[in-house]
């Protein structure tokens, strides 16, 4: 874990100032932006000494992907970053801000391809190799209220 974590780059973060988050990920079984994303989410939690991320399956939950959806969709993970006061102060997903600016471009575009895409999107991801799941959910993490001692 802790080659993991150094690739991450999350040895950087000030685990002693920020206060402990409970990660809740919105997601699905069938999901294809999610394998690539929670082990960095996990690791984040695991880093940082933070509660164990909690995993909700988003078509049980229709109220909540409905408070936290990506511009009307219900496009899926979506990780809430929530406090000790069990607020939503944050969230992250559904995947990569360069990955989903192509992913909307692409959709809007007619007569697209969903199986082009979708093939696009895992060598993306493969190209990838998380580094910008961990870009930007270290970028929140440091955001983050400073704990209070």
């Amino acid at each position: 874990m802790e080659k993991m974590a150094q690739k991450a780059n999350f040895s950087g973060l000030p685990k002693h100032r920020i206060q402990p988050i409970q990660l809740l990920t919105i997601t699905e079984t069938w999901c294809g932006d999610a394998a690539p994303a929670l082990p960095f989410i996990n690791q984040l939690a695991f880093h940082l000494d933070w509660p164990e991320p909690r995993v909700i399956w988003r078509d049980e939950h229709p109220e909540l992907i409905d408070t936290y959806n990506t511009h009307g969709s219900w496009s899926i993970p979506k990780v809430l970053f929530i406090n000790t006061s069990n607020e939503v102060i944050d969230s992250w997903g559904p995947r990569p801000k360069e990955l989903q600016d192509y992913v909307v471009k692409t959709r809007s575009k007619p007569g697209f391809d969903e199986g082009a895409l979708q093939e696009y999107i895992q060598r993306w991801y493969n190209k990838d190799k998380g580094v910008s799941t961990i870009k930007e959910v270290t970028a929140v993490a440091r955001q983050l209220p400073v704990a209070i001692n």
